[in-house]
């Protein structure tokens, strides 16, 4: 039981699925619902994690072939015969449906976002790998729609604070997917994926690209104060660690290095958390 529980963490690429997960939890309380966590909270957060999980799953279903050959992935369920093609297919199936299901028990807007993360996912974002380096701006859209699964699962409307969460999210994931994508550019490569940033220095236009992204994240992070999302020292911590984000990005893009590369991902990642936890924080206690 233990070793199938770990083929279904697998499947649904665990880490990232908390993740997303978080991010629509972190949406649902920055839109500050008026009766707190209600079953509604519960209904969105299951139901993000499994419409989120069955994508990943349906993903690792498609590109079973391509990881394969992928030293980083080699070790997935289907290449290495832990589970069946059509094992996985069916897994994915229940995952996303019950995950859609429970969304429709929030609310028809989150319900719909979550299907258009898991279209936009599967027929876009995966397909798109093999044709495309815009891929990568197919694949951060997907990325930054569960904060607003949570925003308007709260039954929140539309406002500059909901897009602004989204905006956030969406341009973090440009730098910090250019530094992992070079780190693993051979790994991409070899599986003939249309990656950008796979070249051992980065090209003027991929440069720009990431460049703005990351000023756009700076600039956004720091609205998160005006805009009464965040405050006191963890929106200070995220902006200090935003500004190093940036510099190591600039570093990194002119002379690209595995330290830097790391020193990107790492800083990314601290940054967003520091932001996420002042925005708890902020709607929780103030």
């Amino acid at each position: 039981m233990k070793m199938k529980l770990s083929y279904f963490a697998e499947l649904v690429k665990l880490r990232l699925s908390l993740l997303a997960t978080f991010a629509a939890a972190s949406g649902y309380v920055a839109a500050r619902h008026p009766q707190g966590f209600s079953f509604s909270f519960i209904l969105m957060v299951t139901g993000s994690f499994l419409i989120g999980g069955g994508a990943n799953a349906m993903n690792q279903w498609v590109e079973s072939g391509h990881d394969s050959v992928m030293l980083r992935t080699r070790d997935r369920v289907i290449p290495r015969g832990a589970m069946s093609s059509r094992s996985v297919f069916f897994c994915a199936a229940i995952f996303s449906i019950a995950g859609f299901g429970l969304l429709c028990g929030v609310n028809p807007t989150a319900a719909l976002l979550g299907v258009f993360m898991w279209v936009a996912y599967v027929f876009v974002y995966t397909p798109l790998k093999r044709v495309s380096p815009l891929n990568v701006i197919a694949g951060s859209v997907c990325g930054a729609v569960p904060p607003l699964i949570g925003w308007f699962g709260s039954g929140n409307h539309f406002s500059f604070p909901a897009f602004l969460i989204f905006f956030q999210l969406l341009v973090w994931q440009i730098p910090h997917f250019a530094a992992i994508a070079w780190k693993y550019r051979e790994d991409y490569s070899r599986a003939s994926f249309k990656m950008p940033f796979l070249q051992d220095s980065f090209k003027l236009r991929e440069k720009l690209f990431v460049v703005i992204s990351a000023a756009m994240y700076l600039l956004s992070t720091s609205m998160f104060f005006q805009e009464n999302l965040c405050g006191g020292i963890m929106w200070y911590l995220s902006l200090i660690v935003a500004v190093l984000f940036m510099i190591n990005t600039f570093f990194f893009i002119n002379h690209p290095q595995k330290k830097t590369a790391q020193t990107a991902v790492t800083l990314s990642i601290i940054s967003l958390s520091c932001s996420y936890i002042g925005l708890w924080i902020h709607a929780l206690l103030l």
